[in-house]
């Protein structure tokens, strides 16, 4: 992302020339990439958290500040949540799969069942894992 940002021409951009103009332009860049509006939102939050900092720091003037009422704005999208269903996670458990992707199928329903991310899941070791009796817990 960030060679594609210098290609794009934004290279040695100063605090003070980020104007809502800029950032219509960064935002169309990242169309241009496919981002959904929710990971282009975070890009935003991250460079008005930044912008906010510069006022606070006075390295910028708060009326050039470029997000706000008549100005840029994008809006975060609540998204969809769609939840399997315990029929469809049972058909799941009982699908014959390659070898090789029996561990795939079983972190998925890890996942599942105990709400873990997956990045959270990967991570996971035997040494979290605790015994009180015939009880295993993390």
């Amino acid at each position: 992302l960030y060679f594609k940002w210098l290609e794009a021409g934004f290279e040695n951009l100063r605090i003070d020339e980020i104007t809502p103009l800029t950032l219509n332009k960064f935002d169309s860049f990242l169309i241009g990439l496919e981002l959904h509006n929710n990971t282009r939102w975070g890009f935003f939050k991250s460079i008005k958290r930044l912008l906010i900092l510069a006022i606070r720091d006075e390295l910028l003037k708060a009326d050039k500040m470029p997000f706000g009422e008549g100005k840029f704005q994008l809006k975060y999208k609540t998204p969809q949540k769609i939840a399997l269903t315990l029929q469809e996670l049972k058909d799941i458990e009982e699908t014959e799969v390659d070898e090789r992707l029996i561990p795939v199928k079983d972190m998925f329903l890890l996942c599942c069942y105990t709400g873990l991310r997956f990045s959270d899941a990967n991570k996971l070791c035997s040494e979290m894992i605790r015994e009180n009796g015939n009880e295993k817990y993390m």
